[in-house]
């Protein structure tokens, strides 16, 4: 059906008189629909299971990026600064519905792209917020930011960390555990970054985890919670050495995190993360985005032979 509608669409367009390339484009558009149905579903796929997938960007040259502290302010400082007379602006940048289910006390909610029109904000100190674990997106605002006047920085840790340090915050107490959940979307960008611990908490290391996360290392849960808290610590004392630095936890689905985000919290942890979903969802993700690219790639391909046709 599909191929009979691009026949149809070329030998309109070609007696209409329609630009080659165009014609080039939307053909390509056409033929790349089927791919892009089986991106959606692939989930499901008998030929999908059982299958490692690997980071597509584990073939190219890997480049640890680096953060830059000049950016960051701790939360111990942040809580000393609102006691002062003239406190600093905190600016939440969160989705509106996002901030309205939970928020720091006094905090205001702009978007992100929107804080550098914002020219009274310069009077003072501004501390640019979100959950913690996006922070790509806040290290370049605020570069830009300071470039233009702005006296910007970054709460370290976000809410998530926040909450894990005890600060105050309003709305609905259901939506607050949420703050340390990671999308594999979001994860996937951030990962790239120095400033990550990646940690299997599964009961057995898995091949699976080695070829999508060579980074990570692996500290089982098994059923001894004081245990694994112990060996995070020391896994984090390790590299003491990065100021800015976050924990990634993950099992093979998402589903022992309950069990161990008390005893972090009692041991006094902050900037400790979960991977939703766990290795499953991280996995479906990446074939999914292989999948995708590999149909960009044969559309490019498509359009380049079509605009040398004759």
């Amino acid at each position: 059906m599909i191929f009979f509608m691009v026949r149809e669409f070329i030998r309109i367009g070609m007696r209409k008189g329609m630009n080659k390339r165009l014609i080039a484009i939307a053909t390509a558009t056409f033929l790349m629909l089927p791919i892009m149905v089986f991106s959606t579903s692939i989930k499901a796929h008998p030929a999908a299971r059982g299958v490692v997938a690997k980071d597509p960007t584990q073939s190219r040259p890997h480049m640890v990026k680096k953060r830059n502290p000049a950016y960051a302010i701790s939360i111990e400082v942040v809580f000393d600064k609102l006691k002062e007379k003239d406190p600093p602006t905190i600016v939440d940048v969160r989705e509106k519905e996002q901030f309205e289910a939970v928020s720091i006390p006094g905090s205001i909610n702009i978007p992100l792209f929107a804080v550098k029109t914002k020219t009274f904000l310069k009077a003072k100190p501004l501390i640019l917020v979100n959950e913690g674990y996006a922070y790509e997106p806040l290290e370049r605002a605020c570069a830009h930011l300071r470039n233009n006047g702005f006296k910007a920085w970054i709460l370290d840790g976000g809410l998530a960390a926040w909450k894990q340090k005890g600060g105050p915050l309003h709305g609905d107490p259901f939506q607050q555990p949420g703050l340390n959940k990671v999308p594999a979307p979001v994860f996937y960008t951030e990962k790239a970054f120095d400033n990550w611990l990646i940690v299997d908490m599964s009961k057995s290391e898995r091949s699976q985890a080695t070829a999508m996360l060579p980074q990570a290392i692996h500290i089982p849960l098994a059923k001894n919670a004081a245990a694994f808290v112990s060996g995070l610590k020391k896994a984090v004392a390790q590299r003491k050495d990065n100021p800015l630095l976050l924990v990634m936890l993950f099992d093979e689905k998402g589903e022992g995190y309950e069990a161990i985000e008390q005893p972090i919290q009692e041991a006094g942890m902050s900037k400790v993360f979960f991977l939703t979903g766990g290795l499953e969802a991280y996995d479906r993700f990446v074939k999914n985005l292989a999948v995708i690219r590999q149909a960009q790639d044969n559309s490019k391909q498509t359009i380049k032979k079509c605009i040398n046709c004759p």
